[in-house]
């Protein structure tokens, strides 16, 4: 975290982008969801096409999905 700040850099950007876009972001549950293979092929179809068309949020389930699943909670 940088000197001043109580939050996350991430987190902060995770709202800079939902200012700056006028769209919802992915909620963490619906990620862990699928990081975990826990929604329906048709959930799981959508959110894909949604990476696809949003850089940012494809950029933020890849880093998540490199963090170890053992510290992930549900």
């Amino acid at each position: 975290m940088e000197e001043g700040t109580s939050k996350p850099a991430w987190i902060r950007s995770m709202k800079e982008h939902r200012k700056n876009n006028g769209s919802s972001l992915l909620s963490l549950r619906k990620i862990l969801r699928y990081l975990k293979d826990n929604l329906s092929d048709r959930e799981q179809n959508n959110l894909e096409k949604r990476l696809l068309e949003d850089p940012f949020e494809a950029e933020a389930m890849e880093g998540l999905s490199l963090i170890d699943e053992g510290s992930i909670g549900d």
